[in-house]
């Protein structure tokens, strides 16, 4: 497809070399754990006790290793979901001029002078570390469901 002279040039992805070999050694690990419990079978037909042991053993690192990928990959998701939250909140400060005067509907108390606080699409306002909490957790307004991804 040819260009016109008014386009600029698409933007270059950035290659991240450090998710390429985590995902590279998972895969090396998944292909050794298979080569293992296929192995286990061929030891057993020749030495019994030692191909048991094999059989028993790996499924139990196949197990393990999932357990710890799984519990790595949710820490990742939680990193980036906390990491993004920061950046939608924002930074509303109560102040004396301005002055909110509603309670959080999450800790039932008061936004008082000089604390931070969230107006969220829905216009319902909570204090900043209680929203953040449930927004972790949950990906709604805590009072009227509206989802706030869309």
């Amino acid at each position: 497809m040819r260009r016109n002279e008014g386009e600029e040039n698409p933007p270059h992805e950035f290659i991240n070399f450090k998710v390429i070999c985590y995902r590279i050694l998972h895969i090396l690990i998944r292909m050794i754990l298979v080569i293992i419990c296929g192995l286990s079978f061929l030891i057993y037909n020749k030495h019994r006790v030692l191909g048991t042991i094999c059989i028993i053993i790996s499924p139990t690192l196949l197990l393990i290793y999932l357990v710890i990928h799984d519990n790595t990959s949710r820490a990742f998701i939680l990193r980036s979901r906390e990491r993004l939250l920061d950046m939608i909140l924002g930074n509303n400060i109560n102040s004396a001029e301005d002055p909110v005067n509603i309670a959080c509907s999450i800790c039932l108390e008061f936004i008082k002078i000089d604390e931070r606080y969230t107006k969220l699409k829905c216009n319902h306002v909570y204090h900043r570390v209680c929203i953040h909490d449930w927004l972790i957790i949950k990906s709604n307004c805590p009072l009227c469901r509206i989802s706030v991804d869309s």
